[in-house]
């Protein structure tokens, strides 16, 4: 968490967002940032983007989705975590094969 500045305001936790569809990090941008102590730092559409974002913002947090053009999310968040090791990265996806063959194996 980074402290403001300023005197008196709270730590504030920096977002990266790391998604390929800009309506999803939009939507996704305007709910971080309705909660207090929470500000998206910078966005990225790949995971090339994510790394390079991620070395250069130092943020506390990556949202990253898995399924992202030019490097996968899984990738991004391997070297991420070995090159910022204090970042910490969240995974968000919705339709990754792993989760549906999970998903399937519960249901019987």
């Amino acid at each position: 968490m980074r402290t403001s500045e300023q005197p008196g305001r709270n730590d504030v936790v920096e977002i990266l967002i790391a998604d390929e569809h800009e309506l999803f990090r939009r939507t996704l941008r305007w709910f971080i940032e309705a909660q207090s102590g929470w500000h998206v730092c910078g966005e990225a559409g790949d995971g090339l983007e994510a790394l390079d974002k991620a070395k250069v913002l130092r943020s506390d947090v990556v949202l990253m989705d898995i399924n992202i053009p030019r490097m996968d999310g899984l990738e991004a968040t391997r070297l991420i975590r070995r090159e910022i090791p204090e970042c910490k990265v969240v995974i968000v996806t919705q339709n990754h094969a792993s989760i549906e063959r999970e998903r399937d194996r519960n249901q019987g």
